[in-house]
């Protein structure tokens, strides 16, 4: 039997205090929102314990999102006996800078109908061809949301990833999808946001590191990637990399090497402005 259990603690510059959230002082001064916006997400994957983001990255993932800053805990319960059938432990924590919308969508963002957790640090342009309205972020879940119970009901091809290639703008983002038990994450075709992977006593990913001496490496902006948790070891849940145009030969081999060259450039920058203080 498969079960998802969630928890949730949140932070909010000058809210009330509620059940759920607690209030903290002032928000700190906002980085200048021409240009690149920014927010920080985090999620550590272990069969031990949650693992939380030090106080340290907690501080710098802070630095990114002034305006909120809010942690999920769930878990996955394990399936069948010995170490490799222990529960999976889930921690997600975002972040947020709030410069679209009429409020600030408190992440993670959690789907309560199917427990999916979203975070997203970035700009939709568009969807589909078509303008993002509202909250991109909100829009965002609901549309992978949608697109995994579509994955479901035709049983076959992965609508998911379909979902994630039509998204147009700068973005990184970690997509918990609980009924596939499955996490889909990476960074835009020209990688202009950051987001950063370890592995050791558990998967984490992040889009800032304690310190450029850690065993942090830069996700590669060569497509989505996804972590399979039905796997039947640690062995097997390895990450698998998906294209980001599903057909190749939509893609010329002039085009392929500008983008590389591009992504190249790109690459270089971003790394260096995740790990500086």
């Amino acid at each position: 039997m498969v079960a998802c259990h969630l928890a949730s603690h949140h932070h909010d510059a000058g809210s009330a205090s509620s059940a759920s959230i607690v209030s903290t002082p002032a928000a700190r001064p906002r980085p200048n929102p021409v240009g690149a916006s920014m927010c920080g997400i985090h999620a550590a994957i272990s069969r031990s314990a949650h693992r939380v983001a030090s106080p340290t990255l907690e501080r710098r993932l802070r630095s990114r999102g002034p305006d909120h800053c809010g942690t999920i805990r769930t878990f996955l319960d394990g399936e069948g006996d010995g170490p490799e059938g222990r529960a999976l432990y889930l921690t997600f924590t975002s972040t947020v800078l709030a410069l679209r919308g009429d409020h600030v969508a408190r992440q993670p963002l959690v789907d309560e109908s199917s427990g999916s957790v979203l975070c997203w640090n970035g700009e939709a342009w568009k969807f589909r061809g078509r303008s993002v309205q509202g909250n991109d972020g909100e829009a965002i879940l609901t549309e992978l949301v949608a697109a995994s119970r579509r994955r479901i009901e035709n049983e076959g091809g992965d609508d998911v990833l379909d979902a994630l290639r039509d998204i147009q703008g700068p973005f990184a983002f970690i997509f918990f999808d609980k009924p596939a038990r499955r996490i889909y994450y990476g960074r835009d075709r020209l990688g202009r946001r950051s987001l950063l992977i370890e592995k050791g006593d558990a998967f984490s990913l992040s889009s800032v590191a304690e310190s450029s001496k850690q065993g942090w490496a830069e996700v590669e902006a060569d497509g989505c990637y996804t972590l399979d948790l039905n796997a039947s070891s640690d062995a097997e849940m390895t990450p698998h990399r998906h294209d980001w145009v599903a057909d190749d030969q939509l893609v010329s081999s002039g085009w392929e090497h500008t983008f590389h060259a591009a992504n190249m450039l790109l690459r270089s920058q971003v790394l260096a402005c995740s790990t500086s203080p």
